[in-house]
């Protein structure tokens, strides 16, 4: 009889055992609940962090208006701030880097004058032989070059900068609305970034082109519903039929001194040019909108 009470007592000890070792390697409910509230939040923040890295590379190449291989620039007032220089094969390569370069050394920098290249013969190793000497070869390297310039309008040379008020901001309605979504136009990223704005004290007006009811729902809109459905206590204009929404976002600008909320680089434009501009970006996902600092 002992004999069986310690067969049960050791069974029992042996059942207990198995199920510990068996829950051990489960997660409770709770546990795993946290474990994808912890991830989610791990996986929206690296998008932003992505989203935010993006666009703070269209502000720099958005800083620099124009790119010239002489001296100056017609019409402006060329102040030169510094050289850079970068190695690669293609012009427009090399335009790209030196614009980002140009905004990060400088906060000053609006334009790129006197670029050139030269190329140079430079040594490399190729390869092994049979006995595992190296040998050589040349190779040609492009080396550009170009100075980095605060350009400013003849006319404004021997006046006060213009002080823009950054609580003020003028939406380009159309070009938001494709934020997050370069197919189709959406009220969410405009919606999001008046948010944003508000949640500064900015004002927000929103500029839209004629043809947004027609982007947005395939039929003609009005003011008022455009102003309903962003949720009300908000100016916005759409431009008539015809017109050119750019041309009045920054006339806009221009009368209210305010900034412009656009990832347009406005390069046609002469006027955009020393108008600080805010860019940004919206995540359809986490219905998140974000803009930059300014700069013109």
């Amino acid at each position: 009889m002992e004999f069986w009470i310690v067969v049960a007592v050791i069974f029992i000890a042996a059942v207990i055992f198995i199920a510990a070792l068996f829950n051990l390697g489960r997660e409770s409910e709770e546990d795993r609940r946290k474990r994808e509230e912890e991830e989610a939040k791990k996986h929206r923040a690296d998008a932003i962090d992505r989203a935010r890295a993006e666009t703070e590379a269209l502000v720099k190449r958005g800083a620099i208006f124009e790119i010239t291989t002489t001296s100056g620039i017609r019409g402006y007032h060329v102040r030169e701030l510094g050289w850079l220089r970068c190695e690669c094969d293609e012009r427009s390569e090399a335009e790209k880097r030196l614009r980002i370069r140009a905004a990060e050394i400088f906060e000053a920098a609006n334009s790129l004058t006197k670029l050139s290249y030269n190329l140079r013969d430079e040594r490399y190793q190729a390869g092994t032989g049979p006995k595992g000497n190296p040998y050589y070869r040349n190779q040609k390297v492009k080396t550009w070059e170009a100075m980095a310039c605060e350009a400013i309008p003849n006319r404004r040379v021997d006046k006060s900068p213009t002080r823009w008020n950054n609580r003020v901001a003028v939406i380009d309605g159309s070009n938001v609305a494709h934020w997050g979504n370069e197919r189709f136009a959406s009220l969410d990223a405009v919606k999001a970034i008046v948010r944003f704005l508000k949640k500064e004290k900015s004002t927000p007006i929103v500029v839209f082109d004629a043809n947004i009811g027609f982007k947005l729902a395939d039929r003609h809109m009005k003011v008022d519903d455009l102003v309903n459905a962003l949720g009300g206590d908000i100016e916005v204009e759409i431009v008539k039929s015809g017109t050119v929404a750019d041309r009045r976002i920054v006339e806009l600008a221009e009368q209210r001194k305010a900034i412009i909320v656009s990832n347009d680089l406005f390069r046609d434009s002469l006027r955009a040019r020393p108008i600080p501009k805010r860019r940004g970006f919206f995540l359809q996902k986490y219905d998140y909108g974000e803009l930059l600092d300014p700069r013109a």
